[in-house]
């Protein structure tokens, strides 16, 4: 309805130079990003596994600090939160 409204659609090569421009771009960030494993198993993890509940209030410094944080989530096997912005 709304593409209609916007005289535009969303064609599969669209869709695949979107995919490969953000494939090749996050292969590129993710070699840089170094992650503490130690800290996150104590601070994060640990709890989880005790029936604790953990909220994890990022700072949003930048655009990627969220895809950094969920990707950091889904490499260390913890739950995608639900995840809101303003």
């Amino acid at each position: 309805m709304q593409l209609r409204e916007m005289e535009t659609s969303i064609t599969p090569l669209g869709v695949r130079a979107l995919l490969w421009f953000f494939n090749k771009s996050f292969r590129i960030i993710v070699r840089g990003l170094f992650v503490e494993s130690n800290s996150l198993v104590q601070n994060v993890k640990e709890p989880l596994q005790a029936g604790k509940t953990v909220i994890l209030m990022p700072i949003y410094r930048s655009f990627a600090d969220f895809f950094i944080l969920t990707y950091v989530q889904i490499l260390q096997g913890l739950e995608v939160p639900y995840t809101f912005g303003n």
